[in-house]
């Protein structure tokens, strides 16, 4: 296997430039210290600085750096967060926050709950495209008491905008093994009423057999203003992806099969604000049908048909008096399956299924001793028609021991209940688990920050205990047989620490003048799981996370308008077995890989790109498929006002 460390390409491409480039500071460079962002929307709002918890924010500038061209793959570049994908460009990925498990880590949209009921596979079937997305904020650490069940080790939230002007943007790419993709976006704001609708579309021939993909998404997003404290805001989208899953899910010689999933989400939002409270009303209807062929040419053999329908209400409430502000919420969420698995030896009626979530929040935000001290106590309420009830208290707590240096820790309850595959999905190699009982945690974590001056600094620790863990484990089902059933494992105690630095010369260049770099950027996490009664059996997913993560980047500016970034990743992961792309077994061995995109501004509205992800086309595996080598995509992005 191929793992050769990119030094020398590293050092070649940070002094080669000239010294004589100019620093002019892009608005990137010069919002190190981020104006007042929502994080999680319907939450309290704070500022980057005054977080007091484990939150990475990436902006839609930052973002549009990146040499990525789906969620999934620009996930791959943030600290603790971990993808591990089957395929390129998203086609199917698990996601994983600090060691957790792909079912652990809540993902929304706007604050819209995406976890799918059937199975963790479908959290990042996320129907919007990258030109839609504002920023993306990750919180990581304990999320239940804000979020209920299923924010178990955090939760990812992407945000979209609507922009204010008339306009058309455009992204196009061409590249490697057949792969072209393009966006078309259309804002068209009319009086208080403001609207973007977009579609795009990406397609491949595949990097191996039967691994070729069609992938749509078909966007809308409206937002009335009814005055300046008042809005309404309606989206909808709908997501295609029929791709070959070559060894995605069976073992790599199993080469035929197949899969379809179709996602459809709407949401309407609404939300009234004054100088004392904040109040947030949404009603979000999602479903994913997901239609799974083992092979191809002979479907009778074995097809899976699963199809959720999730529909829920929320209301959130912020209200803000003399002893600070509070947060209140209520929500219920209707979960409903079909399922069945047609195979020559007779189908496997999974049946209709379906059960209801009641949840309650409560929250207060103190701020004591001339605002250096902010403490948050809460709780959430879960009540769950087929577990029964939980309480999931939490609190977090920062001092400000300078305007620059900030400590926060933190504490709480997490909870998660099986999905319906854990419970009772069935399969010549796998068997669901009826019996199975939600998995449970407290984790405490403390870090510290600094923020001044274009440097970010950030370290933080953790412990998280966790208790009847489920997990796939390979049990024998007879004497020469082994099958995959779902568990609940003993005790499994998590440990961590995360360090991060994030510099930007150009906002101490004029002092300094020491790098023609705009951005430079390393992380590393550590990871170590202890299970207790394990007993030697193999485990599938929970116990096969991170051990060592090591992210570099960095952004120059080699002349006026041409531009590159960078990114070394380093991923070492406890249980994983390693296979190449021929099948073989190999050892199981930690992986670099190195990714770069150069971008041409020819003017302040166009951009060209030629990326390349894998430059040095290392093999490297996820989960057990042999994921590409070197992809290169040469594509442009336009905005034309009109």
């Amino acid at each position: 296997m191929k793992t050769s460390f990119p030094v020398a390409f590293l050092f070649v491409m940070l002094i080669q430039t000239s010294w004589a480039q100019d620093f002019d500071s892009l608005d990137l460079y010069r919002e190190i210290e981020l104006e007042e962002i929502e994080i999680f929307g319907n939450r309290f709002q704070t500022t980057y600085d005054n977080k007091i918890k484990n939150i990475e924010v990436l902006s839609k500038k930052e973002l549009n750096l990146l040499p990525a061209q789906s969620l999934p793959e620009v996930l791959n570049y943030l600290p603790g967060v971990d993808i591990r994908q089957r395929g390129p460009v998203g086609v199917q990925g698990d996601v994983s926050i600090l060691g957790g498990g792909f079912e652990q880590a809540l993902v929304l949209v706007n604050g819209i709950k995406m976890n799918d009921p059937q199975t963790g596979h479908h959290n990042l079937n996320v129907p919007v495209n990258l030109n839609n997305i504002k920023q993306i904020e990750v919180i990581k650490g304990p999320g239940a008491r804000i979020y209920g069940q299923n924010a178990f080790t955090g939760a990812i939230n992407i945000v979209t905008d609507i922009p204010d002007k008339r306009l058309i943007d455009l992204n196009g790419y061409y590249g490697t093994w057949g792969s072209i993709g393009y966006n078309v976006g259309v804002s068209l704001p009319v009086g208080n009423y403001k609207q973007y609708l977009s579609y795009s579309r990406d397609q491949s021939d595949g990097y191996r057999k039967n691994t070729d993909y069609d992938l749509s998404n078909l966007y809308y997003e409206g937002e009335l203003k009814f005055s300046d404290n008042q809005s309404l805001k309606l989206m909808a989208a709908h997501m295609s992806r029929d791709f070959g899953a070559n060894g995605f899910y069976a073992f790599p010689t199993d080469s035929n099969q197949y899969e379809e999933v179709k996602t459809n989400l709407v949401n309407i939002t609404h939300k009234i604000e004054s100088a004392f409270i904040k109040n947030t009303f949404r009603a979000y209807f999602r479903n994913n049908r997901d239609s799974y062929i083992f092979h191809k040419e002979n479907p009778q053999w074995y097809h899976n048909i699963h199809t959720t329908w999730v529909t829920g209400i929320e209301n959130h409430a912020v209200f803000k008096s003399l002893l600070g502000s509070t947060g209140v919420g209520v929500e219920v969420r209707n979960e409903r399956i079909i399922g069945t698995n047609k195979t020559e030896g007779g189908d496997t009626d999974l049946g209709f299924r379906e059960r209801q979530n009641y949840g309650l929040y409560l929250e207060h935000s103190f701020l004591l001793a001339q605002n250096k001290l902010e403490i948050v106590p809460g709780f959430h309420y879960n009540h769950y028609s087929t577990f029964g009830s939980a309480l999931l208290p939490g609190i977090d707590i920062g001092y400000n021991l300078s305007p620059y240096v900030k400590i926060y820790a933190n504490a709480g309850m997490t909870y998660r209940i099986p999905t319906f595959f854990d419970l009772y999905y069935q399969s010549p190699a796998e068997i669901g688990n009826p019996d199975l009982v939600p998995e449970e945690a407290i984790t405490y974590e403390a870090g510290i920050s600094y923020l001044k001056n274009g440097i970010n600094i950030e370290s933080t620790v953790f412990v998280r205990n966790g208790t009847n863990i489920i997990d796939w484990e390979n049990v024998p089902l007879n004497d020469s047989t082994f099958i995959w059933q779902s568990s609940n494992l003993s005790d499994v105690t998590t440990t961590g620490a995360e360090f991060s630095v994030k510099l930007f010369p150009q906002v101490f260049a004029k002092s300094w003048k020491v790098l023609p770099v705009r951005q430079l950027y390393a992380s590393y996490v550590w990871l170590d799981q202890e299970v207790e009664n394990k007993g030697g059996v193999e485990s599938r997913y929970a116990l096969t996370g991170l051990t060592n993560q090591f992210i570099f980047g960095v952004d120059q500016k080699l002349f006026r308008s041409l531009t590159y970034n960078l990114n070394v990743r380093y991923v070492d992961r406890q249980g994983e077995i390693r296979i190449n792309r021929s099948g073989d077994i190999l050892q199981r061995e930690p992986y670099w890989l190195l990714d770069i995109r150069l971008n041409y501004a020819l003017t302040q509205n166009m951009n060209f790109y030629l990326e390349a992800t894998n430059l040095l086309d290392n093999e490297y595996v996820e989960v057990q498929t042999p994921m590409p080598g070197r992809w290169v995509r040469a594509g442009f992005k336009m905005d034309i006002q009109y």
